[in-house]
């Protein structure tokens, strides 16, 4: 045990490391750029165009004799999920575990090939068949691990040269790869049969039995085993002649570089190490790259489509699912060495997993079509479609082709967003890119890519139900640069492709049936300025959003009427800047005040309405957001309504304290006071007068206020949605308490804002003054404002929020909020952090905590930017 403690000290560290994207992002890099220098030579002369006319001469046979091996290869993997139904009993009908199977081993096979992305699916999977997260949790530790046992007997293999990959393996890295691949079976079998492994890994089950562990090691071996020869008949259907065990042996060194990669899906290092391996046997470098294109697409991509039509209708939570998942069940039951296999981190990405990999056909349709058009047409089906159709129109579906192709690039990010328009119009595009590509030169490979793709979005239809997404100049600029991008990409494939053709036909076969150099420029121009004519007619015609609906005076009607039958609070009174909007939920019961910045709907307080309903409402406006693409944040909200935005899957951050000064305890006596008694006799000496003046304002006077606030903000600009602002319907809202001085001059004054449905409370809102106004000015015009509340009746008055006051001092607090206790400390240049809270402590209140509620996916300093954004904006 001694021994083993100080490897697993050294995995865990590396786990860490792991977790801080460092080894994520840097070790992939240095194993392609390895791989970049061991073959650079072969990389450098594959032909895409080449690459392409290899693929099609692919015969229909030869797809369905791919087909049937890559799909009995999936179906293999079922073997894990019958020994974890049989290991732990589980009672799981065989139809619904084979249709799991599928869909948890073929999202694992697209994502990642060590096994631990698939856990997640399964776990949600399973779940629909009653079986508890934590046992699952605990099966998928067992299973984890097993997946890569398989190859790691066939790194043995390889080691003792039953499979010749002793060119591949000749240098340093790749051979320490492989012979730490080998090492991971026996240890594998040591752990399993530990101790240690039941009480850390196990959950203090019962040692893994060997009738257990020969299932997962026969089942592992078998599918990577078969992985092997689906490579092997990919590379003989497109006429090479490597051997089966070379085959296989290529494709077992590709597989451990990809997964020492610790890349999704071992993208890069597992293409690159299959490329240098064919090189090695003799394959032609845009034959080798033919044969990767079509494993890659037989042995993820078809498999993973399938899955997603069949999780269409079993798995399609919504994203607030899967936060109350994460944080209810996950972070109760997870022990260290659970999180050593960073769950619940997968889990975040399965809400919106579907869409995004649809969102990726479709970009990879439009891919398709302009790859299509960019390179030459087979001769003999150029020909055959001339038969069939007149050349004028094979030259119309052509550029046809070319302006689809870069809309669905365009379109993509609409199913992204899962935006209902950006699906009919995608639906639309499929049907009509299938047409054409078909009529251009009877592609029918293309055509039937088309038709799987718009058959999977049809399937999950019911997943695109926003009824737009935000528009703004950074995602216009990105639709653009793709355009150009796509249209550049064309040209250079084109252009490439171009000198091969002409060396291998005649010139008048050529006129007659290729695109001319100059041609792929017209044909790239003109797709480019539809598509930019598409983007322009999609943003101006789109849905206007309800989500920027502005305050109308039917809005201030529909208001008073609310606050006289429901309690407002603290901030009620600022929905008269009337730059918020108004979102009725639970029937009009509840109001929820809000405005929009950016992708976010930040909601100002909480919602006001009865408690009961709250929840409900606040689930509701989830929902409304969500139909938009918008995300909603709950600004300055109370501790005693903490427990329900918890429960509705959000997160928190403080933002600093409200003071409250109680009146009826209120005093300038005692020695503690003395400065501000010494103020107020000293304002009563010189003949500066306390006035409360009720609306409605003289003009006189509100010019008088409107010189005061001007001289206060010195050219600065009004701030607004959660502060005040100097707005005559503002603030003829409620009284104005000033302060005259001897010559009848006004040089300070404040707002107040009543709380509604609670006259005990007051609040004040803008408090302005001269600059040449007498220190103590607003100490003594708050001393006469709240004897003059409490001779009102008033017991509470409100003096606002401190910012970042009391925020992240404590030594275990979260890193956000201690970087706002820096700002808090060292910021005093942009914003009077600690001034405003000393100010506000002369006065002896009690403060309470105001926090800001926000999903778990968004980003807390780009919340805290757009926060500051709404703020100042006016």
């Amino acid at each position: 045990m001694k021994t083993i403690r100080p490897f697993f000290r050294t995995i865990w560290i590396y786990m860490n490391l792991y977790k801080l994207l460092l080894l994520r992002i840097l070790v992939p890099i240095a194993v392609v750029l390895l791989l970049l220098r061991e073959g650079h030579s072969h990389f450098a002369s594959i032909d895409i165009a080449e690459v392409y006319r290899e693929l099609k001469q692919l015969r229909l046979s030869g797809v369905m004799e791919l087909l049937f091996f890559a799909l009995f290869s999936v179906t293999v993997m079922s073997g894990y999920d019958l020994i974890i139904r049989s290991h732990y009993r589980l009672e799981i009908p065989t139809g619904k575990l084979l249709k799991y199977s599928w869909i948890a081993n073929t999202f694992n096979n697209f994502v990642s090939f060590a096994g631990i992305a698939g856990a997640g699916v399964r776990t949600l999977l399973y779940k629909k068949q009653h079986v508890p997260a934590k046992k699952m949790i605990i099966a998928n530790l067992l299973l984890a691990p097993s997946v890569v046992t398989g190859l790691s007997m066939l790194a043995w293999l390889d080691l003792l040269n039953v499979f010749p990959v002793h060119r591949l393996i000749n240098n340093a890295w790749m051979l320490m790869a492989l012979v730490g691949m080998a090492l991971y079976l026996p240890f594998y079998l040591l752990v399993q049969r530990t101790s240690f492994f039941s009480k850390w890994l196990n959950n203090n089950h019962s040692r893994t039995s060997w009738r257990t562990l020969g299932g997962f090691l026969a089942v592992s071996f078998v599918e990577w085993l078969l992985a092997g020869t689906v490579f092997w008949v990919t590379s003989v259907e497109l006429g090479t002649s490597i051997p089966l065990l070379t085959a296989i042996g290529v494709f077992s060194v590709a597989a451990v570089a990809g997964i020492i990669s610790l890349a999704p899906g071992g993208i890069g290092s597992f293409d690159l190490t299959l490329l240098l391996g064919l090189h090695l046997s003799g394959v032609d470098p845009a034959l080798s790259a033919a044969v990767l294109v079509l494993f890659r697409l037989f042995y993820f991509v078809v498999p993973w489509m399938i899955g997603i039509g069949l999780s269409a209708q079993e798995m399609a939570p919504s994203r607030e699912k899967f936060g109350a998942v994460t944080a209810t069940i996950w972070e109760s039951s997870l022990n260290r060495w659970q999180r050593f296999w960073s769950w619940p981190g997968q889990y975040r990405l399965l809400s919106d997993i579907g869409v995004l990999m649809l969102a990726l056909l479709v970009f990879g349709s439009g891919f398709v079509l302009l790859l299509s058009a960019a390179t030459p047409g087979l001769l003999y089906r150029l020909k055959f479609t001339e038969q069939l159709v007149t050349l004028p129109v094979m030259a119309l579906s052509y550029q046809m082709s070319v302006i689809i192709g870069m809309i669905l690039i365009v379109l993509a990010r609409g199913i992204k967003f899962r935006v209902k328009r950006a699906y009919r119009a995608t639906v639309v595009l499929l049907i009509a890119g299938a047409v054409f590509t078909f009529v251009k030169a009877f592609d029918f490979e293309e055509a039937l890519f088309l038709m799987i793709v718009l058959l999977l979005l049809w399937i999950s239809r019911e997943r695109f139900y926003r009824e737009a997404a935000p528009v703004s100049w950074k995602s216009s600029l990105t639709m653009i640069s793709f355009t150009l991008l796509s249209t550049v990409f064309y040209l250079w494939i084109g252009l490439n492709s171009q000198p091969d053709t002409e060396k291998s036909l005649p010139p008048n076969v050529i006129a007659r049936y290729f695109v001319q150099p100059n041609e792929y420029f017209v044909s790239g121009a003109v797709a480019a300025l539809a598509v930019f004519a598409f983007i322009g007619t999609w943003v101006m015609f789109r849905p206007k959003r309800e989500v920027q609906k502005p305050f109308s005076t039917k809005d201030a009607e529909e208001v008073q009427r609310f606050f006289r039958t429901h309690k407002g609070n603290a901030l009620s009174h600022l929905l008269y800047l009337r730059d918020k909007s108004l979102f009725w939920a639970q029937d009009g019961n509840v109001l929820i005040p809000y405005g929009s910045i950016r992708d976010k709907l930040v909601v100002l307080g909480d919602p006001l309405g009865p408690r009961p309903l709250l929840r409900a409402a606040i689930e509701e406006f989830y929902r409304f957001a969500d139909r938009y693409a918008m995300i909603p944040v709950f600004y300055q909200v109370t501790p005693e309504h903490l427990p329900i935005y918890h429960d509705t899957g959000f997160r928190f951050f403080k933002l600093g304290e409200e003071a409250f000064v109680d009146l009826r305890t209120f005093t300038i006596k005692g020695r503690k006071n003395a400065d501000l008694r010494n103020a107020r006799n000293r304002f009563e000496r010189e003949g500066y007068l306390f006035e409360v003046v009720e609306p409605p304002f003289s003009e006189t006077f509100f010019a008088e206020l409107k010189r005061v606030s001007d001289a206060w903000l010195g050219g600065r600009q009004e701030k607004g949605f959660s502060l005040g602002a100097f707005d005559r319907f503002y603030v003829e809202q409620g009284p104005i308490t000033l302060i005259r001085d001897a010559l009848d001059r006004i040089v300070a004054f404040t707002t107040i804002m009543p709380h509604h449905g609670d006259p005990n409370v007051l609040s004040v809102d803008l408090m302005r003054h001269l600059p040449d106004a007498p220190n103590g000015t607003m100490d003594v015009l708050f001393i006469k404002l709240f004897e003059w509340a409490r001779e009102r009746g008033c017991e509470t008055f409100n003096l606002g929020m401190a910012p970042l006051a009391n925020v992240g001092g404590a030594s275990n607090a979260m890193r956000g909020e201690k970087m706002a206790r820096f700002v808090f400390q060292y910021g005093s240049h942009w914003y009077g952090f600690e001034g405003l809270r000393r100010f506000k402590e002369k006065f002896n209140p009690h403060w309470e905590p105001r926090f800001m509620a926000y999903p778990p996916s968004v980003s807390l300093p780009i919340v805290l930017v757009d926060l500051v954004r709404l703020i100042s904006r006016r």
